[in-house]
């Protein structure tokens, strides 16, 4: 039989290219960036520091250092609220995720978007009295911060990271907005990933449209159309987005009076002779 030598061209398709590889810590911060996150509040440690250098590569994302992990849960939550926006926390693994907890109190209580990324201890090492090990095998951390979270995860595998981070993201923006922990094993940062990118959106948004909203639409204008002495009570759901915006138009176009709980004080201006002020504890 005649060998027929190759041409170059067929070597190149059939020779598989090896896979674009990067950090998990890059992949973590080039999600972060697709969400729109331009600014991070945090307080450097070991276990996050491969997080913290990928933003270093990075021109579109600004780190804030804070002198304590509560300041800068606290500076991410007025982020937040000022930005409409998802607030994100850096902090280290052990005592600087429990120094987190006033501020993931306060932002569950709220409703306020945060993302906590937590450095962690290497695999390897948990449960082995490392120094600052925070995983379930030790201070359990996540299990201390799911009252008050709506979701706490630990990122066990290099490949799922992008996915991941798009859930936290996903989840403290939709519904009642709240806060995310998400921890970071150190192997894990460090570890290489393939460089596939796939972007896809999946909200949990309260879509007005949707049958269930529109019908409480409908009954609502009814009960105000019925009413003789009709009046608004509005509360901090509608901080976000056009909420205030268009509180505000509903109350000038039907000239029905606001009152605001003490949690959506100042989304509906108390000068406006609509105003009734601030009634309540809570809301």
């Amino acid at each position: 039989m005649e060998h027929t030598p190759r041409t170059i061209t067929e070597i190149r398709l059939k020779t598989p290219r090896p896979p674009c590889l990067r950090r998990v810590a890059d992949a973590i911060v080039d999600e972060l960036i697709h969400a729109g996150v331009d600014t991070l509040f945090m307080l450097p440690g070991g276990t996050i520091s491969p997080v913290l250098d990928a933003c270093l590569d990075r021109s579109q994302i600004r780190q804030v250092g804070t002198r304590h992990e509560s300041g800068a849960m606290f500076a991410a939550a007025g982020y937040a609220r000022a930005t409409s926006g998802l607030g994100v926390v850096c902090v280290t693994s052990g005592p600087g995720v429990l120094n987190t907890l006033t501020g993931l109190a306060s932002a569950h209580c709220e409703g306020i978007p945060l993302l906590v990324l937590a450095g962690e201890v290497p695999r390897a090492r948990q449960g082995r009295m490392s120094l600052q090990d925070g995983s379930a095998h030790h201070l359990d951390v996540l299990g201390m911060v799911k009252p008050v979270v709506k979701l706490a995860l630990e990122l066990t595998r290099p490949e799922a990271a992008p996915a991941i981070v798009r859930r936290a993201v996903r989840t403290a923006m939709s519904g009642k907005r709240g806060p995310v922990v998400l921890t970071v094993p150190m192997d894990v940062a460090r570890a290489a990933t393939p460089d596939q990118r796939f972007f896809s959106e999946v909200t949990l948004d309260y879509a007005v449209d949707s049958g269930l909203m529109g019908s409480a639409i409908d009954e609502a204008a009814v009960l105000l159309n019925e009413a003789t002495r009709p009046a608004i009570f509005a509360g901090s759901g509608i901080r976000h987005g056009l909420g205030p915006e268009r509180l505000l138009h509903l109350a000038e176009r039907a000239q029905i009076p606001v009152i605001t709980t003490p949690k959506a004080k100042g989304l509906f201006p108390e000068s406006h002779p609509l105003s009734l002020g601030v009634f309540g504890h809570g809301g």
